[in-house]
């Protein structure tokens, strides 16, 4: 360290009294760990690969939805979409491994959901517990009636509200999940 910087160092910390490096070391002291979700935290420089996806499925007059889920990374995830209807509730769950590289489509009229439209939630793994960002999609709806087809991107949310809702609608709704093999 050069002498300026010390000389820095020493006029800002040997000058501080010490009740203010009191109240320094007890907001340190009380900020939470941040443990959860640190592998969603870094993402990409767009915002478009994350941990966890959302978007909807639509299914009223005879449409249908297919969810394509892309892993773009170099490793292997295990990807986790849960299915809600228009009211919140839960509908389904389903699970699969993928390799890097690897595309996962979701044709979700095969799911049996009984509910004609709702939300759908993908979430990232490196293994159990561990979100990681790696994912990116999209969704697509075909619509019979009016010949005509939708397609969006599924949108990245921020892992904040990942572990928000993990602990307080998926994980108490979803107790079972099960595994699929991508078609």
């Amino acid at each position: 360290m050069n002498a300026a910087t010390q000389g820095l160092f020493r006029g800002v910390f040997g000058h501080a009294p010490m009740a203010w490096w009191i109240v320094v070391g007890v907001v340190l002291a009380t900020i939470p760990s941040r443990t959860f979700a640190i592998g969603c935290e870094i993402g990409t420089t767009d915002g478009s690969a994350s941990c966890y996806l959302t978007g909807t499925f639509e299914q009223r007059e005879g449409s249908r939805t297919w969810l394509e889920i892309i892993n773009p990374t170099g490793h292997d995830l295990l990807v986790y979409a849960y299915f809600f209807d228009a009211n919140e509730r839960p509908l389904r769950c389903v699970f699969t491994s993928m390799s890097a590289n690897d595309l996962w489509e979701i044709a979700v009229d095969r799911l049996d959901l009984n509910a004609d439209h709702g939300v759908a939630k993908l979430v990232s793994f490196a293994k159990p517990r561990e979100p990681t960002i790696g994912i990116v999609g999209n969704q697509r709806i075909w619509y019979r009636k009016r010949q005509g087809i939708s397609e969006t991107g599924l949108r990245p949310i921020q892992s904040r509200i990942l572990e928000e809702d993990l602990a307080r609608m998926i994980e108490p709704n979803f107790k079972e999940c099960r595994k699929v093999s991508q078609e």
